[in-house]
């Protein structure tokens, strides 16, 4: 996902470059809600893997 959204920010550049601005602006909205995406799921994977009870050392 998140090499999706590099791939959309890209084609939003060469978009600009050739004058599209159109779809550059529909590709950079489209990268950046796939980034919004991928980083929230990434923290709400990072918090579930916290208090799953799974290989956890206790603190002393």
């Amino acid at each position: 996902m998140f090499r999706l959204s590099g791939v959309f920010f890209a084609l939003s550049i060469v978009s600009i470059l050739f004058g599209a601005y159109e779809v550059a602006g529909f590709s950079l909205a489209v990268g950046e809600s796939l980034l919004v995406l991928f980083l929230t799921l990434s923290m709400v994977t990072l918090v579930a893997g916290m208090f799953n009870g799974r290989n956890q050392k206790q603190l002393r």
